[in-house]
């Protein structure tokens, strides 16, 4: 794994998704991060070895700890 990630903030949305989607055509896995409202919406993306955090705007300490 190398030093950098990238984190994409609302991986569950319709934007974010393909954000996620072309970004692993790309990069491995374990260099992408992603915060969503709900882990378990984005399980299919763990189970590929995307680091997926909680995040949520409305919550700002929820995102401290995305990467």
């Amino acid at each position: 794994m190398s030093a950098e990630m990238i984190v994409v903030t609302g991986a569950n949305g319709k934007l974010g998704r393909k954000v996620v989607e072309e970004l692993l055509k790309r990069v491995p896995a374990g260099d992408i991060g992603v915060s969503v409202r709900d882990e378990n919406t984005a399980q299919d993306l763990k189970e590929r070895g995307v680091r997926v955090r909680q995040g949520n705007f409305d919550d700002s300490e929820s995102l401290l700890h995305v990467g």
